[in-house]
């Protein structure tokens, strides 16, 4: 197997997936603080998506579970990486990847952010002016994806984007750039603020 360096790593890492994995695997042990693995961490989400984490930057990427084989795909690469799910539930790599065993109190985190995820699948609509003709609608899917439709006459082609949830606010738009859309959520409804104005967009 070829070597990988920590640059192919974190900006490729992407691929197709099956699942059986959650929560955070890190590359540190937790009792002596050694380093165990090459990664700081690998984060399993619903999708089969996962996030590699290295000196800080956190890059998202997928997996697929075969048995007790977790195979990660890198970028276009024909040689993607193989962990194997040892006796102790830890995720083991013979290489340069190195061993990750389960974050408990990080993979909580995850689960309730996947709550909060799962309960804000849905469509909103929202208009800047009561009783116009013209507004948005949000349809946000389990996949953490979500589609953007105008409402009015002469409306352009839906479009989609990825989401991500963090604590009250509903980031829109991909993970590595700065977000198109903010939300704040208020119970079954999210609140975007334009400049001194802010829209409510009301769940259906």
């Amino acid at each position: 197997m070829r070597a990988i360096t920590p640059f192919v790593l974190l900006l490729s890492l992407s691929g197709c997936g099956g699942g059986g994995l959650e929560g955070t695997y890190t590359g540190e042990n937790a009792g002596s603080g050694e380093r165990t693995g090459f990664l700081d961490s690998l984060t399993f989400k619903p999708g089969n998506k996962v996030d590699a984490t290295f000196m800080g930057q956190t890059r998202p990427g997928s997996y697929v579970v075969d048995g007790n084989q977790v195979t990660i795909t890198i970028g276009n690469d024909s040689s993607p990486e193989v962990l194997t799910i040892a006796s102790d539930g830890c995720l083991e790599h013979g290489g340069l990847m190195g061993r990750y065993c389960r974050d408990e109190k990080s993979s909580a985190a995850v689960r309730e952010a996947e709550k909060k995820a799962e309960s804000l699948v849905g469509t909103y609509e929202g208009r800047h002016e009561e009783k116009s003709e013209q507004g948005l609608r949000l349809e946000f899917k389990g996949d953490q994806t979500v589609t953007i439709s105008f409402i009015g006459p002469g409306a352009p082609p839906s479009e989609s984007s990825p989401y991500t949830v963090t604590g009250e606010q509903v980031h829109v738009g991909p993970p590595s750039a700065p977000p198109a859309m903010v939300f704040t959520r208020d119970g079954d409804a999210l609140i975007m603020t334009d400049g001194a104005k802010s829209v409510r967009f009301q769940k259906q």
